[in-house]
């Protein structure tokens, strides 16, 4: 029995090793550009955003300070995560510099499939941090949707932003009961009546008006 051997043409080897640097190359371009973008307009993505909380009873003037502290965290970190992007093509631009151009179609495709993810994260990323007071938030990065009116609209709007559908809408429901929960002490103050009762009340969907997000309890 004899097995053949087959042998790629080195040009192919080079060629499809500068498509890889340059698809890299595009890629942190792409991403920086985000960040840039990110920055300037003040606005910060999910992945950079703080999780550290204050965990006490504090006045709401305290808790502002602390979240613009996190918020200028948040776009430091921003601008060290684009530096870091730019040296990157710097070294890879170095690498390639000897080599041919690759295939320029091939990239080019790649670039504006980029341009596109790139333009809806943004919108995804401009909502999540619409500032009524921020004079750069602006009212036309948003669109109008038509909800289900079925008693579950407030938790369907959640469900369509975060899901891009309002069908999860039972789902994001139990993950902010769970969270009232776990956070008691914080949601207490700002329930009407019982708040083990809202919380059972919440967990219902069938839509009864108690299950609303707006119902208010009244123990008279």
């Amino acid at each position: 029995m004899y097995s053949e051997l087959f042998y790629t043409p080195r040009s192919m080897k080079t060629r499809s090793y500068t498509n890889s640097i340059q698809q890299k190359i595009v890629r942190y371009r792409s991403h920086a550009d985000f960040l840039r973008k990110c920055i300037n307009e003040g606005i910060v993505p999910t992945g950079f955003h703080l999780k550290w909380d204050i965990q006490l009873d504090t006045n709401s003037v305290l808790m502002s300070k602390c979240d613009r502290i996190k918020k200028d965290a948040s776009i430091k970190l921003m601008e060290l995560a684009e530096q870091a992007c730019k040296e990157k093509i710097s070294t890879l631009e170095c690498d390639s510099s000897e080599m041919d151009t690759g295939d320029v179609g091939l990239i080019e495709q790649l670039d504006m499939k980029l341009q596109q993810k790139k333009f809806k994260k943004l919108e995804k990323v401009r909502k999540f941090n619409f500032d009524i007071d921020d004079e750069r938030s602006k009212i036309s990065d948003f669109q109008v949707s038509r909800i289900v009116a079925d008693g579950n609209c407030f938790y369907r709007c959640i469900a369509l932003e975060v899901y891009n559908t309002q069908n999860k809408h039972d789902k994001v429901r139990a993950q902010i009961v769970e969270h009232m929960i776990d956070k008691r002490d914080l949601y207490t103050p700002f329930i009407d009546g019982s708040f083990d009762q809202h919380v059972e009340n919440q967990k219902l969907f069938d839509g009864r008006v108690a299950s609303w997000a707006s119902f208010k309890h009244s123990e008279g």
